[in-house]
Parts: C-alpha cells; sequence; structure tokens
C-alpha cells in the first residue's frame, strides 16, 4: 500500500512537470497518461464507506485509535454544529452528504446518513404549496392540476405548467393551518401562553411594548374572542424589496407573528407564509388570495395542536396587517400618499407646492379641521369608485381585503 505522502507526490508529479503544462490539452482538460486506470478518471474521488479502507503508513501516533471524547457532545449538538456550517459556509447538497459520510465513519450513526434523512429532523412536517398565475395579466390560476393545464379569464389562453415554471409565473405558499399547527403541538410551553389567566395578566400590562397597548386590540370583540377558549390573535406583515440596486425582481414575502407571545418568543418564532419573486409587485388579488383563504380557514375551522395529552382547538383572527405608506395603499387599494387625499389618517385634500426644481404635496393645517378617516367612510368611498370606475377621494376601488371582514 503506498502511504499517504507517496500518493499525493504521484498526483503531483502525473498533473504538473517540468513546465507545469505538458499534461494539459488546448481545452485546458488533463491529459491521460500511463499512470491512470483503464476504467475510470483519477480524478473521481468519493469518501470510502468505512474508515479501514482510508488507512495510511502514517508514524505510530497517527494510526492510533480514536478514543472517546471527553468533551460533552450530543448527537443534538453535533446536528446544529452540521446545520450551522451548512448555513455559513453556503455548503453545497453535495458537500453536505460528504461531511455527513465523514461523520459516521469517524462515529458511526452520529448523524444521518443522507440529505434526506438530515432535512427531515430540521423541517418535519413543512408544507409549501407553489401556485401559479397568468404571465400577461397577473390573474391567479390556482394550484397545479392533474392535467398540467391552467386557463386565464382574463386572457382567454391556456396554459400548461412547464411553461409557467419556465416563464417562473408562480409563488410560494407555507399553509398557516399546518405548519403553526405544528409548532404549537412541537412547543407545549407557548400553549400556557394562550391560557385565560395568563391572557389576564397580558392585557392588564400598562406598558407590555406590543399590540397589546392598542385601542384596536382593547375592544370588547377581541377580548371576547380570545377568552373564548384558547383562541389567540395574530398579525401579517409584508413589504416589497429588491435584493440589490440593479436587480430586476421584486421580492414580496408575507410574514406571521402570534400577538400574544412575548418579544422574545415572538422574535423567535416569525413564520415565512407566502413568497412572491417576480419582476414587478405582484396583483394583490392574486397574490393574497391563497393567504385569505388560509386566514378564513383558522377563523372558521381553527388548528387542533396538542398541550400535555390533550387536544386543543384554537381560532385565530388578524386584527392588523403591517405595512409601510407604499405597500398600505397598494393592499388597501387606494392612491400613494403623494397624492391628492394622500393621506391615511383624515380627509385632508393637500396642496402641490414647488420645491427645488420640481413639486411636492403637503397638508397644511386647515380650518375647519378635516374629517378623519374611518372604516365606514373608506368603505362607502371604495363602493363608490367601483360602481363608478373612477377615483373617489383616493381609493381607486374596494380592496379585496373588505371581503375578509374578521380581518378589520
Amino acid at each position: 500500500m503506498l502511504t499517504t505522502v507517496e500518493a499525493a507526490h504521484n498526483v503531483e508529479v502525473d498533473v504538473i512537470s517540468d513546465n507545469g503544462f505538458d499534461n494539459i490539452d488546448d481545452n485546458g482538460q488533463r491529459l491521460r497518461t500511463e499512470n491512470d486506470s483503464e476504467t475510470g478518471d483519477t480524478d473521481d474521488y468519493s469518501i470510502p464507506e468505512q474508515a479501514g479502507d482510508c488507512e495510511g503508513d502514517f508514524d505510530q501516533d497517527g494510526n492510533e485509535e480514536i478514543g472517546p471524547s471527553s468533551a460533552d457532545v450530543t448527537k443534538g449538538s453535533v446536528l446544529s454544529l452540521v446545520f450551522a456550517l451548512f448555513v455559513r459556509h453556503r455548503l453545497t447538497k453535495g458537500c453536505l452528504g460528504d461531511l455527513l459520510q465523514l461523520l459516521n465513519i469517524i462515529v458511526p450513526n452520529c448523524v444521518p446518513k443522507t440529505n434526506y434523512f438530515f432535512e427531515k429532523l430540521f423541517f418535519p412536517d413543512t408544507v409549501v404549496k407553489q401556485h401559479f398565475y397568468c404571465p400577461d395579466c397577473q390573474s391567479y390560476l390556482g394550484e397545479p392540476e392533474p392535467s398540467s393545464l391552467h386557463s386565464c379569464t382574463i386572457c382567454q389562453i391556456e396554459f400548461e405548467e412547464e411553461s409557467l415554471l419556465k416563464s417562473r409565473s408562480f409563488f410560494f405558499l407555507a399553509p398557516l393551518r399546518i405548519n403553526y399547527g405544528q409548532f404549537l403541538r412541537m412547543t407545549a410551553e407557548f400553549g400556557i401562553k394562550f391560557l385565560p389567566i395568563n391572557k389576564n395578566l397580558f392585557f392588564n400590562k400598562v406598558s407590555s411594548g406590543g399590540k397589546s397597548t392598542g385601542d384596536l386590540y382593547k375592544t370588547p370583540e377581541i377580548r371576547q374572542f380570545l377568552f373564548s377558549g384558547e383562541n389567540f390573535t395574530m398579525a401579517a406583515a409584508t413589504d416589497g424589496i429588491r435584493p440589490f440596486k440593479a436587480s430586476k425582481l421584486e421580492i414580496w414575502p408575507i410574514f406571521c407573528t402570534i400577538n400574544e407571545l412575548d418579544f422574545n418568543h415572538k422574535s423567535r418564532h416569525v413564520l415565512l407564509s407566502s413568497l412572491w419573486c417576480g419582476p414587478k409587485k405582484p396583483k394583490v388579488e392574486t397574490y393574497f388570495i391563497p393567504f385569505l383563504h388560509e386566514v378564513e380557514n383558522l377563523f372558521i375551522n381553527g388548528l387542533n395542536w396538542t398541550l400535555n395529552g390533550t387536544n386543543r382547538l384554537s381560532k385565530v383572527i388578524f386584527p392588523l396587517v403591517i405595512a409601510d405608506a407604499p405597500a398600505r395603499a397598494m393592499l388597501s387599494n387606494a392612491m400613494q400618499f403623494n397624492a391628492f387625499y394622500g393621506c391615511g389618517y383624515c380627509l385632508h385634500k393637500g396642496e402641490t407646492v414647488e420645491k427645488g426644481s420640481g413639486m411636492v404635496r403637503v397638508f397644511p393645517l386647515s380650518h375647519p379641521i378635516p374629517d378623519k378617516r374611518t372604516h365606514e367612510t373608506t368603505f362607502q368611498q371604495a363602493v363608490e369608485a367601483t360602481h363608478q370606475r373612477k377615483q373617489c377621494r383616493a381609493s381607486r376601488g374596494r380592496p379585496y381585503f373588505f371581503l375578509f371582514l374578521f380581518l378589520m
């Protein structure tokens, strides 16, 4: 058997000769030599299945067996370290598989042997669904079908799923009912926080720094809902970003959190519900259709989870959606903040004034004070804009969210 040093020396001499490039062809590929195997390429290396297959003639210290480690290392800590290494250095799936094999050679059965079982440990029941939309008008087409055909009722065109995949005309949805149900089943400590006694303490906090201090959260309707069993509320947040300044893609995620959790727990358990990635911002009635159906299902049917061996049923409402000014205008189907009647708090029309070489919209103090915006007035203006097919006090039509009144 060649020693490790001799084997490495042979490989080096075989590839690099006097001028360093004698065994390289015009295309940059290594030429075969008499030392190469007749059946395979010497560059095709693989990790052996057993430790005895890769022994070399090291000195006496190098060939000693690895004894039990004195460090307090558990299987869970090894899995966490491997996963951290995989994320930190952006390892490929092939590299991850070789790493798992290497660790199993050193300590048999210390980690899963394949990528599939390794991923199942961290993401046991995570379900992500694909939803298609029309590449021309962005109308919602639905989930994958057995026939692989989708018809756009606006464009009167049929699309095959293969063409929709090639044009990237799809987005992803992680069902809240499945993923948050799994989260509650796995973590019993969060179930305790939904009990009425703790909810009462949560409501009576003077300055909790969370959403419980808001007037909407303290309304009798939400109080009654929360104290009817083990129900809880959630918040959704969305915004659009570009990966970098010159990017032609826009990314629109939808994140969800449980309001009744304290800040430390809430920040560690944010669920990515939906993800849109496309050349322009999504159509609200397309992107939010599956999400709002999930919200409706949580409100009507609730989700099942287990606490101390007892089955529990919790229903969920979304009292608010968090968004910045441009995203809020898009979600409410209204003009942006720099348009006439663009103020989101009152019905001030605004004025246009010069600033530098351009014009800006300002809202100076006026008498009488403009009326405040309310849900009723906003809804009525949306109805008028829909019927008249023109803008009404910054409203461009009825928002899709108004069809789901339990969100309000």
